[in-house]
């Protein structure tokens, strides 16, 4: 088994994002040095749009994972807040997670 990731050496980028983001987002993060990733579509637990503080959130999102080395991390971040505009309130949340052990990837 390739335990290539045993040692904490890479990251799990998890973005989740408005429905139509998931472009701009992966074009973003090859730019900053992701190989690649995976979408997924999601909807959120509320029905319908819902404002919340008079923001409207829209249930339907795009999921992005993006299995990165950890030196990375902060740079394709930085350019998915960018590129999904994170700052404004209810676009979406991007966070990592540690990878303990993996197999069928390689990020060299």
């Amino acid at each position: 088994m390739d335990n290539s990731g045993n040692d904490s050496s890479c990251k799990l980028i998890i973005s989740v994002v408005n429905r139509g983001f998931s472009e701009k987002v992966m074009d973003s993060a090859r730019g900053a040095g992701a190989k690649g990733g995976t979408v997924l579509h999601g909807r959120g637990t509320s029905t319908g749009h819902q404002n919340i503080f008079g923001i409207s959130i829209d249930p339907e999102k795009d999921i992005v994972l993006i299995v990165a080395p950890k030196d990375n991390c902060v740079a394709i971040m930085e350019a998915i807040n960018i590129a999904a505009g994170l700052s404004t309130p209810g676009s979406g949340i991007c966070f990592v997670v540690p990878v303990d052990n993996m197999v069928g990837i390689h990020l060299e």
